[in-house]
C-alpha cells in the first residue's frame, strides 16, 4: 500500500484520538501529515514563548495533559468531519 492510498482511505476517529494522546502532535500523522506539521509548529511555539510561565508544557503537568486532551478532541473532530 502506498502512502497516498493510506491517506485516502477512511480512518477511525477514536484511533486518531488515542494516537494523539500517546504520541502528541505526531499522532496527527494518522490523519494527515499537513495537520501533524501544523500542530507540531504550534506546540513548538507554545513551548518556546511560554517557557517559565504557569503554562509551560515542559515543567507543569496540568497544561501538558490539558493540551493533549484538546489535541485529541481536535483530531477526533477533524477525522469525523472529513468522513461524514
Amino acid at each position: 500500500m502506498s502512502l497516498g492510498n493510506f491517506y485516502r482511505r477512511k480512518k477511525n476517529p477514536w484511533i486518531g484520538s488515542i494516537l494523539v494522546v500517546l504520541f502528541g502532535p505526531l499522532g496527527f500523522l494518522y490523519h494527515s501529515w499537513k495537520s501533524a506539521m501544523a500542530v507540531f509548529v504550534i506546540v513548538l511555539l507554545w513551548v518556546i514563548f511560554l517557557r517559565g510561565t504557569s503554562l509551560d508544557l515542559t515543567e507543569n503537568a496540568w497544561p501538558r495533559y490539558t493540551v493533549l486532551l484538546l489535541l485529541a478532541i481536535v483530531a477526533w473532530l477533524q477525522i469525523r468531519g472529513e468522513h461524514s
